[in-house]
């Protein structure tokens, strides 16, 4: 409630009822519909969904009902901007400077700006690199998404260039908005660190079909890469990857090598162990340096707490029984393994709702009668599912379609 808060028009925004609450204590009523006007609009649910195209000033309304026929309204005020490349985030490299010299760990210090992220909270950043003589599109990442972590405005980040060839190399630092407007800034440093051959600098182990570098479960894609400075004129036969930890050789040559990147590409990989450590080392005359990934091909337990077994009435349970009959809308809560990071819920095969909150719940209001299959899909961070289904008697006849 309350506000303002900023929204830029052409935008998917998620709106929250769930804080709703009622001053009765009884114990038999329960909220049965939550009508929303979004000052261009209308929607109903707990969390509805909605694009503004047009900058403004909105009133946004919710109004509440009662299984007893009570109602209450909150309103909260909106401001919507106008979106795309009127808004290009800003960042620029404050240290080191262009041209600087370096060696060792290199504090990155950025200035970030960008009004989707008032006072600079959670504003991505990414920082990239690449010999000056490299390919256009040989950029790779130096570590995770970054943030402002010094204050509203400004972060930075230990770059650790002891394992690259002497040379000079791009820096990039680079922002990208909810709109994709891109802001980035460059420098140009020289690296020495007396390491005058060549150097395995970096190593990532990628599981693509997941888009992790923490994870890998069998059947995924793997990608290994490897970033490879002061290379001269190496081919890809004399860079290796030990790959006994997906089930092939310790010593694989290299699908492809541009120069500076040498890539495998693995596909419906076997973990060796099947769930836990996997490490990768990538081997260049006599240099070399190694990437883990975690292994997990154990699915995650998963437990429906609401409803159970009984009779509920209006979001309250009243009686046990042995099956499950539910009379109005129902909150479906989960719980389940700490490593759970998406939830599906099914009412007769149908999607209805995705969660990827924590306290995962999601709130049935649909117009049913009958018996209902009701299952839920809860997914780890590796993407290993478990499925619970059960079935309900359902009779919600004012609910929505």
């Amino acid at each position: 409630a309350g506000g303002p808060y900023e929204f830029t028009a052409g935008l998917q925004y998620t709106f929250d009822g769930s804080g709703s609450h009622l001053n009765c204590s009884c114990g038999f009523d329960s909220i049965v519909s939550y009508e929303w006007d979004f000052g261009d609009g209308t929607g109903t649910g707990v969390n509805p969904t909605h694009v503004y195209d047009t900058p403004g000033t909105y009133t946004v309304t919710l109004t509440v009902t009662t299984a007893l026929g009570g109602t209450d309204t909150v309103t909260l005020t909106v401001t919507v901007r106008e979106g795309g490349d009127d808004d290009i985030p800003l960042i620029r490299i404050i240290t080191p400077e262009d041209g600087a010299r370096v060696n060792g760990v290199v504090t990155v210090k950025w200035f970030a700006i960008d009004d989707d992220y008032p006072g600079g909270s959670g504003i991505p950043i990414l920082l990239y690199y690449k010999p000056v003589d490299a390919g256009p599109d040989s950029w790779r990442k130096i570590d995770e998404e970054l943030t402002n972590n010094i204050d509203a405005e400004h972060g930075d980040y230990d770059w650790d260039t002891s394992g690259f060839a002497d040379g000079e190399y791009i820096l990039l630092a680079e922002v990208v908005d909810p709109s994709g407007d891109i802001g980035h800034d460059s420098i140009v440093v020289t690296v020495g660190n007396g390491n005058s051959g060549v150097m395995v600098s970096d190593v990532l182990v990628m599981d693509t079909s997941i888009d992790s570098s923490h994870y890998v479960k069998d059947g995924d894609t793997v990608v290994v890469s490897a970033g490879i400075t002061g290379s001269g004129d190496l081919t890809a036969n004399d860079i290796t990857a030990d790959l006994s930890g997906f089930g092939l050789g310790s010593q694989t040559p290299a699908d492809n090598f541009d120069g500076f990147t040498a890539t495998w590409t693995l596909e419906n990989v076997v973990c060796h162990p099947s769930d836990g450590t996997i490490s990768v080392t990538v081997s260049v005359l006599d240099m070399s340096k190694t990437a883990t990934i975690t292994a997990d091909n154990t699915a995650p337990e998963v437990t429906v707490d609401k409803p159970s077994n009984g009779f509920w009435f209006y979001n309250s349970r009243l009686l046990p029984l042995g099956n499950t009959f539910i009379l109005g809308p129902i909150e479906v809560q989960v719980s389940g393994s700490s490593d759970i990071s998406r939830v599906e819920f099914f009412v007769d095969d149908d999607l209805m709702f995705t969660d990827t909150e924590a306290n995962f719940e999601w709130y049935m209001n649909l117009k049913l009668r009958g018996m209902h299959t009701l299952s839920v899909t809860v997914y780890d961070a590796a993407g290993n599912p478990t499925t619970t289904i059960q079935q309900v008697r359902v009779f919600n006849l004012f609910g929505e379609n």
